[in-house]
């Protein structure tokens, strides 16, 4: 008799329980449910989206930022290097053309058109892209992208990554990753979070120089 009492009190529900349950059975169900939607989710197939940026297409005399390309050459330091730059308008195309002759004479070695995209107070944080893109066409080698970065004082510091060129208009994709210190070293690792001036630059040897750049942009 006295087994069937303590048996019976086994099986009855405590009062708290009571309460508890529902919202545990309520907490339950919540929790299958965002499970099987994100499952769903998960199932579905990625969606790409493109992240790019046109900082310029030349069809203004300034980029996107409000700011202007200028040029210069080897000549600031002494240098023996001609340049001949600007901006070309033919019928409904626009481009930027960097010509001259690159000399290695007296200490030169390059000619170049840089454009400002920060300051050392408000550098441009590239780093939510992956790297420049450019649509350029020209023949040989020599060319480079030039980038500097905030803090950068000394006029010969700077990261460079070649352009490889073709003879017909070509979409060429330069990473972050491929920007290396330049000929007189760089103060630290490359950080496009603190980007200040980008610059198309010919360089490295004696040769005619001719770069043509319809649009570059950050991807």
């Amino acid at each position: 008799m006295n087994e069937r009492k303590r048996g019976a009190s086994g099986n009855r529900v405590p009062p708290f329980l009571k309460i508890l349950l529902p919202r545990a059975w309520f907490r339950w169900l919540v929790l299958s449910f965002v499970s099987l939607v994100s499952l769903g989710c998960k199932s579905q197939p990625e969606v790409l989206v493109q992240n790019y940026m046109i900082l310029d297409d030349f069809s203004g005399p300034r980029s996107t930022l409000g700011t202007a390309w200028e040029g210069f050459s080897d000549r600031v330091m002494g240098g023996l290097s001609d340049l001949k730059s600007g901006i070309v308008s033919q019928e409904d195309m626009h481009y930027l053309a960097l010509s001259g002759h690159v000399s290695t004479r007296n200490n030169g070695g390059f000619i170049q058109v840089r454009l400002k995209v920060g300051s050392d107070v408000a550098p441009f944080r590239a780093s939510r892209f992956l790297g420049v893109r450019i649509i350029a066409r020209g023949s040989g080698t020599g060319y480079f992208l030039h980038a500097r970065t905030a803090g950068m004082v000394l006029p010969w510091k700077y990261y460079a990554a070649p352009i490889p060129l073709s003879t017909t208009w070509t979409s060429i994709d330069i990473p972050w990753s491929a920007f290396e210190p330049g000929d007189f070293g760089s103060m630290g690792p490359f950080r496009p979070n603190r980007l200040k001036s980008l610059a198309i630059v010919a360089a490295k040897g004696d040769f005619d120089a001719l770069i043509e750049v319809r649009e570059i942009g950050f991807y």
